[in-house]
């Protein structure tokens, strides 16, 4: 386990900062949770910095408008698309002209959200994995015999068909971007499907001539130890301020909900895999109301297996006290609803929702499988997910009890 000792702990350190505020202000919780976003700037994830250095990557110079192919899963509610919507809606796209293309059915909205900033989509059949069909050879082959591509930005590391097909692109750019700890999507799978998948990744850091990485798990999951050449890492950056703690909203949301005093547990992740474990989340919120907390669980997010939790949830006699959102273009203002957030993740490349989360000062609960990068505050602790989720719970109990404690101080 990664971490703090319970006893001289970061919640400790917590009560500390709030006896501090206490001459000064009414709600402890607020100017607490409001100052958080300084140390988010302060380790480097606000998206302007970060977007500035994709832009210094894109431009080519020469007086040259490039054209760059952007080739990523699809837009369905995911981090990946959620980064490149940070970064674009960022950055001068006036420069670049911007082709994006997909591989699987796109949410309308967000296709036309970035259609409104000026991008090109190719909607492309559904890749499977390592496996290639003569459906996806034929598109490709279209597609770049109607497109000169200059820089080739291949945001799948699994997928061979951008640089095969682009190999020849004009300025000779070709971005291999790890997203992921992808070494862990195919860890149980069998021995000849594993070393299917690393020659994919070898030929694609072969032929890449700048890799890109969230984190250096990410990085190496994908680049391997052996890998001489340098890294560019752009983790995946916000907009801080648009996060930052805002009562108003708080009160707004949580009234929206019909939520008074309870504390809210949050989470947030796609209902596709089993990549956010949000079985866990389910089981450890039993327990809590099991402990006869007074307390509500908010779930954002959206998948093809979201209606699998809902009939989880009400075998697990939970269902009145969660709230399943569904995709929400608003993530900011329900984060401002909740008490603490958790995410006990099975993989991360880095997590964009738990760097949102510190962002809003909330007290953060990740999985130790999640790169040490994510913790951009003093608010988060890593908790081992191999056995059981006693000590997530022991956690939120504690987190609880704090602000109770807090709350009292509050009205002396």
């Amino acid at each position: 386990m990664i971490g703090l000792d319970i006893g001289e702990s970061w919640l400790d350190k917590w009560l500390l900062e709030v006896d501090k505020l206490m001459p000064d202000i009414m709600n402890p919780k607020t100017e607490f949770r409001a100052s958080v976003a300084d140390e988010i700037i302060a380790a480097g994830f606000d998206i302007g910095t970060q977007a500035e250095k994709l832009a210094q990557l894109y431009n080519i110079g020469r007086g040259i408008k490039p054209k760059i192919a952007v080739f990523i899963r699809g837009f369905h509610g995911g981090g990946i698309e959620k980064v490149f919507e940070n970064y674009f809606t960022h950055m001068d796209l006036s420069p670049f002209e911007i082709h994006i293309i997909t591989h699987m059915e796109n949410m309308p909205e967000k296709k036309k959200m970035f259609e409104d900033m000026g991008c090109i989509i190719h909607e492309l059949s559904r890749l499977h994995g390592s496996r290639i069909r003569m459906t996806n050879i034929r598109e490709y082959k279209k597609l770049f015999a109607e497109n000169e591509y200059d820089i080739i930005h291949n945001n799948m590391p699994e997928n061979l068909l951008p640089f095969i097909f682009g190999k020849k692109s004009r300025d000779g750019k070709r971005i291999l971007h790890s997203h992921n700890n992808y070494t862990e999507n195919f860890r149980e799978k069998n021995p000849i499907i594993q070393k299917l998948f690393m020659a994919g990744y070898a030929f694609n850091v072969n032929m890449a001539t700048q890799l890109v990485a969230v984190s250096k798990i990410a990085a190496k999951s994908v680049f391997g130890k052996q890998r001489k050449r340098e890294v560019l890492y752009l983790p995946n950056a916000i907009e801080v301020e648009k996060y930052k703690f805002n009562p108003e909203v708080r009160v707004e949301y949580r009234k929206k909900f019909g939520i008074g005093n309870e504390l809210v547990i949050g989470h947030i992740g796609r209902y596709e895999n089993d990549q956010k474990n949000q079985e866990f989340v389910l089981e450890m919120f039993r327990q809590l109301l099991e402990n006869k907390i007074d307390c509500r669980l908010l779930m954002l997010g959206c998948g093809k297996r979201l209606d699998e939790y809902k009939v989880m949830s009400e075998e697990l006699g939970i269902a009145p006290k969660v709230i399943f959102t569904g995709n929400v273009p608003n993530v900011s203002d329900y984060l401002q609803a909740m008490d603490v957030f958790v995410l006990p993740s099975r993989r991360e490349g880095l997590g964009i929702a738990a760097i949102e989360a510190q962002a809003s000062g909330l007290p953060c609960l990740l999985s130790d499988r999640i790169p040490i990068e994510a913790k951009a505050s003093k608010n988060v602790r890593f908790l081992s997910i191999e056995h059981g989720v006693d000590q997530w719970v022991t956690e939120v109990l504690a987190i609880d009890s704090a602000i109770q404690i807090a709350n009292r101080q509050a009205l002396k």
